[in-house]
């Protein structure tokens, strides 16, 4: 990797708010370690690998954006597209209560209102939960499963 390539992704991951330098750090030496030449696209898949940031988060990174990742006090896991009354519907972890939850946003008057939806397990594999997800965002889009 270029050292500005480096450089820039790196800026970008601190600028995000999302993971602390320390640990920025410590998976660049980890990677320096392995001899491997580093990319950007690998140190954003070790940090995802390592649980530091979602996959979501690395292309969203890895595509020059760093900025959106935090709302109030929910950390943005994975965002949907704009539904159509204009809200933004994700994934994210509440920094407050350590919990996974479904949230919904948007900008109103020049301040972000967010409301929680429904709480997410860590792995989030219940089929319940999955269905109970969907039938949020059909709601939230106006989409209807036929």
């Amino acid at each position: 990797m270029a050292r500005e390539d480096f450089k820039d992704v790196v800026v970008r991951i601190l600028a995000s708010g999302i993971v602390a330098k320390h640990s920025v750090d410590t998976a660049v030496s980890d990677l320096l370690t392995s001899k491997q030449e580093i990319t950007e696209q690998l140190l954003l898949e070790t940090l995802a690998q390592q649980g530091l940031i979602s996959k979501w988060q690395a292309r969203s990174i890895s595509s020059g954006r760093f900025k959106g990742f935090i709302w109030e006090q929910y950390v943005i896991l994975k965002l949907y597209p704009l539904a159509a009354n204009g809200f933004r519907i994700a994934e994210a972890y509440n920094r407050k209560n350590r919990s996974y939850a479904l949230i919904r946003a948007r900008s109103q008057d020049g301040k972000l209102q967010v409301e929680w939806l429904m709480p997410l397990s860590d792995d989030d594999e219940s089929q319940c939960l999955r269905v109970s997800r969907d039938a949020i965002l059909a709601r939230s889009t106006g989409e209807t499963n036929q």
